[in-house]
């Protein structure tokens, strides 16, 4: 059995044909790809909220104004733009992918940089979001660096937790998504304190690697 899909975007517009088969992997390697990373995300915020109190009751109040009963909606979730501006600076800080690869399909020249067609680009994530060029104060946890009255200060590409382009993760807006209910649910009952054993963990490579665990 075979579908036709038609895939379109900024970039291109193509229409593919897939086996069951096929869509069934992509399936698997959504959840696959979204699950563990979320995890993973979810674990670096928790540690962030814990350690940073202060930002962690901000978040708090911002959850409060919109959860005014027991219900949780997706389209409150949405307009939180405090819990929006946590997730992104936890994911500057501790990206799911420390490095993306990108193949060359022709001869390119980058201003004084020639990249020979089917040569391979490492792009070093994690490196670009720490660079102090990029975010002041790199290494601290400032969630409103992604407030709207700042939002235009960060660079174009100094901030690509998921890559960029038509081949970036499969799996963002639903890891996204799932992160923010998480821990909007989280903050509804519980507050993050740190311990003894609290500590932030810095891990290069840590895609479905993660066994570390929490003390808060």
């Amino acid at each position: 059995m075979k579908f036709s899909i038609k895939v379109q975007n900024i970039y291109f517009s193509l229409s593919i044909a897939q086996t069951e088969n096929e869509i069934i992997s992509n399936c698997l390697l959504l959840m696959m790809a979204g699950h563990d990373t979320t995890s993973n995300t979810i674990f670096h915020f928790i540690i962030n909220l814990a350690i940073n109190p202060s930002k962690q009751e901000k978040l708090i109040e911002e959850i409060d104004r919109f959860i005014e009963s027991d219900e949780l909606l997706f389209e409150k979730v949405k307009r939180m733009t405090y819990l929006e501006a946590c997730l992104k600076e936890t994911l500057r800080l501790h990206p799911s992918g420390t490095r993306a690869e990108r193949k060359a399909v022709d001869n390119v020249k980058l201003e004084d940089i020639f990249i020979p067609k089917d040569s391979y680009v490492v792009i070093p994530i994690y490196s670009i979001h720490r660079d102090p060029n990029n975010f002041e104060n790199p290494d601290e946890f400032i969630p409103e660096r992604f407030l709207a009255e700042n939002i235009d200060k960060i660079k174009s590409g100094s901030y690509i937790p998921f890559a960029d382009g038509p081949r970036n993760c499969v799996g963002m807006r639903f890891a996204l998504m799932t992160i923010k209910l998480t821990l909007a649910k989280l903050l509804t009952e519980f507050r993050f304190v740190e311990c003894d054993k609290t500590r932030v963990l810095n891990i290069l490579n840590n895609v479905f690697k993660n066994n570390n665990i929490i003390y808060i």
